[in-house]
C-alpha cells in the first residue's frame, strides 16, 4: 500500500494546518534542489541526533524514520502540545544548521515545503511503515532493506512476508536516547478519532517552513 502524498502544488490542500496530539503523521520533507545530501552518513547522524532530542523532550514519539539521499521520510506521532509545524520547523532549521556548518554550503539544506498524511483510523499504519523500510528497495538502492543503513525505527526491521524481525537493529546508530526500546510492530493504527471539529477536507496537506 502505498499511503497518499500530494503533488506538488496540490488543490486538495488545507488552508492552514490542523495538529491533534496523539495523531500519527506521514511526513516526506526534500533536500533543497533535490541534493543528495544524505549520501553522508554524518548528515544523516545529524538528523537523527535531531530527532532522537525531539523524542526525549517527549515533542513526538517516532514510529520511524528512513533518510533517503536526497529526502526524509518519517512517521511520528506528536506527543505534548506541539504542533506538527513546530516539529518540523525545529528539525529543519537545528539540522540546516549543523549540517551547513559542517560541509561549509551556502544554500539551504532543506526544501521550503514538506508533505505530511494524517493517519488515519481505518489505515493500516503497519503498512506505512513497511512502505518506508521497503522505499530503498524500489529506488534500486539495495536489494534487500536490511541492507540500508540510513534509517531508525522502534520497531524491528519487517520481512517480506508478515513477520517483522525482532532483532531490534535501528541501522547506523547505536540504541538511541529516549526511544522506550523494541515494541511489538503495529497491527494497526490506534490513534484518536478523526477531529469533528470541523477541520474537514484532505487528510494530505503540505506547508512551507523558512529555512535557517
Amino acid at each position: 500500500m502505498k499511503p497518499e502524498i500530494p503533488e506538488k502544488g496540490s488543490r486538495l490542500l488545507r488552508l492552514g494546518r490542523f495538529s491533534e496530539e496523539g495523531s500519527v503523521y506521514f511526513v516526506t520533507t526534500s533536500c533543497y534542489d533535490r541534493q543528495r545530501l544524505f549520501g553522508d552518513p554524518e548528515n544523516v547522524r545529524i538528523v537523527f541526533d535531531c530527532l532522537d532530542w525531539l523524542v526525549a523532550h517527549d515533542w513526538i514519539d517516532l514510529h520511524c524514520a528512513i533518510a533517503m539521499p536526497d529526502h526524509l521520510h518519517a512517521v511520528v506521532q506528536l506527543a505534548g502540545r506541539r504542533t506538527l509545524s513546530d516539529v518540523i520547523g525545529s528539525l529543519k532549521r537545528y539540522t540546516g544548521r549543523r549540517i551547513r556548518e559542517r560541509t561549509g554550503i551556502s544554500h539551504p539544506v532543506w526544501q521550503d515545503q514538506y508533505y505530511d498524511h494524517r493517519v488515519r483510523r481505518d489505515e493500516s499504519l503497519r503498512d506505512i511503515i513497511r512502505y518506508c523500510w521497503f522505499n530503498p528497495v524500489r529506488k534500486g538502492l539495495v536489494h534487500d532493506p536490511k541492507d540500508y543503513p540510513y534509517w531508525r525505527s522502534k520497531y524491528g526491521l519487517p520481512n517480506r512476508g508478515p513477520e517483522f524481525s525482532p532483532t531490534g537493529h535501528r541501522g547506523l546508530e547505536s540504541s538511541p536516547t529516549g526511544h522506550r526500546g523494541l515494541e511489538s510492530f503495529p497491527t494497526g493504527h490506534r490513534g484518536p478519532e478523526s477531529s469533528s471539529t470541523g477541520h474537514g477536507g484532505a487528510e494530505s496537506s503540505a506547508a512551507t517552513e523558512t529555512n535557517d
